[in-house]
């Protein structure tokens, strides 16, 4: 599922739940990691990971919630549990969320290329 997908599922489930204040954050990563002892390698990691945060404003109170796992039926509990958490918060903070700016500005992101383990290998060698 993309981010598109998503986001259409929650904007859908948040007005099917009457909110009107609420934000969508969405993060993705990607990993690699190489340890050495005695000039061999003894442990090799790499992983990809992703999630989904949702915040909303209830009665002047703000409610998040958050997941990892994108599933329809997930996503559309997402924004319950958001609007759950918001109705118990005690609090006098007052709920924000930033409505945006008329103006962004852009910046360049290149396509992250996971390194090859044998590049990986010899890097964690050649630093050790």
């Amino acid at each position: 599922m993309n981010f598109e997908q998503i986001k259409d599922i929650l904007v859908e489930q948040a007005k099917a739940e009457g909110l009107e204040e609420y934000e969508i954050y969405f993060s993705n990563s990607n990993s690699v990691s190489a340890e050495t002892l005695e000039n061999e390698i003894s442990s090799f990691s790499g992983g990809a990971s992703a999630g989904v945060s949702f915040r909303c404003v209830v009665d002047g109170r703000i409610g998040n919630a958050s997941t990892e796992l994108f599933e329809e039926n997930e996503l559309v509990t997402l924004v319950s549990r958001a609007k759950s958490n918001a109705m118990v918060i005690e609090s006098d903070n007052p709920a924000i969320i930033f409505g945006g700016s008329e103006k962004y500005e852009s910046a360049e992101r290149s396509e992250f290329k996971m390194p090859e383990t044998a590049f990986v290998k010899e890097l964690a060698l050649e630093i050790q």
